[in-house]
């Protein structure tokens, strides 16, 4: 997967890049105002060198895409078919059941939020687009 985006802060080997972020309907974020915010910010692994200001292609490798969707959508329903299955060969009831799958997503909740704030970096700079 690639995309172009503009380096605004650059440390070290991770830059910082400012990218226009795409809608999900196809149509330009700032059309009909759904999107708050119509650039993100990434941090990404710079071995090129890119300096503020410098337009880049970055690319990221598709199967750390798809298990980082994987991990954060699929998991935690396989966990909670999982804890059912538990419990219900513990033979324990239906409201203790109710209240340990609220909790499971609770923790997966606070795992995923966790996680997401330590920049996990998947994407590196490519090359400096001209123009």
């Amino acid at each position: 997967m690639t995309g172009e985006g503009i380096v605004v802060k650059s440390n070290d080997n991770i830059a910082t890049v400012r990218i226009k972020r795409s809608s999900a309907c196809g149509h330009d974020c700032g059309e009909c105002n759904l999107c708050k915010n119509p650039d993100i910010e990434v941090d990404i692994l710079n071995p090129i060198g890119a300096k503020i200001g410098d337009r880049v292609k970055i690319g990221t490798d598709t199967r750390k895409v798809m298990l980082s969707a994987f991990v954060l959508y699929m998991l935690p329903i396989v966990g909670a078919f999982v804890l059912y299955g538990v419990l219900g060969s513990l033979n324990i009831s239906a409201k203790i059941a109710v209240v340990s799958e609220i909790v499971w997503f609770a923790l997966w909740f606070v795992y995923v939020r966790h996680f997401s704030k330590h920049k996990v970096t998947m994407s590196r700079a490519i090359e400096i687009v001209e123009g």
